[in-house]
């Protein structure tokens, strides 16, 4: 897994060489400014345990976790979401993938079919366009547990639907490039 985690890393930072990096904050949708203020391409296994347990303990107290970017290159960006609830709403990312690696925990990930009334998300620190809704229409469900890896390709409404106790996943958004076609945009989801 760690090796899949490096190899998706290499790749971001190889697609993003030739773009300045930057010591400004990342910028993402409506959210707030994103650090940290120097871009970081490492983190160590310790370093990840260490998170979870940090988000363990906020959690433990009745506090929120903090999916600030733990790895990041340019718009490139890895964060680390720890769940013990089904998410409250469905996502759809209209310019960018996302990549999911389950690192601890079991649940359930329901993904593609038609969002029922979205709306634009606001608030959020999500990279890229975000539409949003609170129903899905024809969504095919996904048992997770560690190790499995999840690609969102554009345009595909997703959501952790069921969590076995605790679930932590790595998000790494993908934007593409801007000279994208509109036909590569979308793929559909299709049962295993």
């Amino acid at each position: 897994m760690k090796n899949c985690l490096f190899l998706f890393c290499l790749l971001a930072i190889s697609v993003n060489a030739q773009q300045p990096s930057t010591s400004k904050p990342l910028l993402v949708g409506n959210g707030p400014p994103q650090f940290p203020a120097d871009p970081r391409v490492f983190i160590s296994d310790k370093d990840i345990q260490e998170k979870i347990a940090q988000d363990d303990a906020l959690v433990a107290a009745g506090k929120a976790t903090n999916g600030e970017p733990l790895v990041m290159q340019g718009p490139f960006r890895v964060t680390m979401e720890w769940r013990n609830t089904a998410q409250r709403g469905i996502n759809l990312h209209t310019t960018d993938a996302e990549m999911f690696v389950v690192i601890e925990g079991s649940g359930t990930m329901l993904l593609g079919g038609t969002l029922v009334d979205p709306k634009p998300a606001k608030g959020f620190a999500w990279e890229g366009p975000t539409m949003t809704a609170t129903k899905v229409e024809g969504g095919v469900p996904y048992k997770v547990t560690k190790g499995d890896m999840i690609m969102i390709p554009p345009n595909t409404p997703h959501t952790v639907s069921e969590v076995n106790g605790k679930l932590v996943l790595w998000s790494m958004h993908m934007p593409l490039p801007e000279s994208t076609p509109p036909s590569a945009l979308s793929n559909p989801v299709t049962t295993r």
